[in-house]
């Protein structure tokens, strides 16, 4: 597997490429912003299939979807539930950083089965929040940060979800397991687990 971060856009969201080599597939997860860098680094792989996957609905993690389906050729994308109507609201917009929706978006498909990753329900954060588990690496979107985790006062947010969702989903994962976060460094498990506030604390 080969993994590309880039963090994109005002707020420095992690978009990440994923290529599973022996079946040339790529995943394009979490495109928040600067879709022309994001298209360029999806082109550097020889891809036979490739797919968007959003872990939520929220602007800054969709707003270059549009623009990298239309280069890319990809006809949908693929997103929990409970977040599609947020997902195509008129409302999912962030002034003056991102002051109208996005326009043109595919439109959402639940995930399915998949042989190369394993979708973990994270509600909290966001009604439809998801894990993707390649192997022992996570993307985990808003819902764990590097000695934090994601609000809940945002539409779709809860504060016991979210509790849940770390509590009982992600500490049940191994401690090597590798944690792409939404925004800023990656961590693991086992060191959210001994150093994170929110949960040792919990």
């Amino acid at each position: 597997m080969q993994l590309r971060k880039l963090p994109v856009g005002p707020f420095e969201t992690n978009c990440f490429l994923v290529f599973i080599d022996e079946d040339r597939a790529l995943y394009v997860i979490d495109l928040g912003d600067e879709g022309e860098r994001i298209v360029s680094e999806a082109r550097k792989f020889d891809f036979l299939t490739a797919e968007i996957l959003l872990t939520h609905y929220h602007i800054d993690h969709i707003n270059a979807v549009s623009f990298c389906a239309r280069e890319l050729g990809l006809k949908q994308v693929r997103l929990r539930t409970p977040d599609h109507p947020f997902y195509l609201s008129p409302a999912n917009c962030l002034p003056p950083y991102f002051p109208a929706p996005v326009k043109d978006l595919p439109p959402p498909v639940e995930y399915g089965e998949d042989p190369h990753f394993k979708v973990l329900a994270l509600p909290g954060h966001t009604k439809g929040g998801a894990g993707l588990l390649f192997g022992k690496t996570l993307f985990c979107g808003d819902t764990l940060f590097l000695n934090s985790v994601g609000r809940t006062d945002l539409p779709g947010g809860d504060d016991g979800e979210i509790t849940d969702s770390l509590l009982n989903v992600l500490m049940s994962l191994p401690d090597d397991t590798h944690v792409c976060c939404g925004h800023g460094p990656d961590t693991t498990i086992g060191a959210e687990r001994r150093s994170n506030p929110y949960i040792n604390g919990a």
